[in-house]
């Protein structure tokens, strides 16, 4: 559909150095910090259906409602999680970037639960790829 196609969504989200994909681009990055990144990015495109789910599930969301730069959770706990989510839609596009999620993903009232959940909907999405599955396994650990 023409709305499909002009629809589009990036994702950065970081455990292990920074995550991110783009449906634009099809870039996936599992993380930008390995001694050698290229074994760690891949080319993925989603299907068509699971752009068509993500597509249907933006659009129960009002994206407007939040600010550029948001704190979806309530204190600041260590280590934490960044997470930047950009939606487009034809010429509009809406980036949410929130700096210190902690690891619980629990948010202080019903819109920072919303995009919380959109980013772990997106996240598992991403994470349940033959693409991420096909990465090795993070070069190192954090304590």
């Amino acid at each position: 559909s023409k709305e499909l196609n002009d629809f589009s969504f990036a994702l950065t989200w970081n455990t292990y150095g920074i995550s991110s994909y783009d449906s634009l681009t099809g870039e996936l990055i599992k993380t930008d910090d390995a001694p050698n990144p290229e074994d760690f990015t891949a080319t993925c495109y989603l299907s068509e259906k699971t752009m068509q789910e993500i597509y249907e599930y933006f659009r129960t969301i009002n994206f407007d409602a939040f600010p550029d730069v948001y704190e979806p959770c309530e204190g600041i706990s260590a280590p934490c999680i960044t997470l930047v989510l950009t939606v487009r839609y034809g010429e509009k596009v809406k980036t949410i970037t929130a700096n210190c999620v902690p690891y619980d993903f629990v948010g202080k009232d019903d819109l920072a639960t919303t995009f919380l959940n959109t980013c772990k909907f997106l996240q598992e999405i991403l994470e349940g790829t033959d693409e991420w599955q096909a990465f090795p396994d993070y070069p190192y650990l954090y304590d």
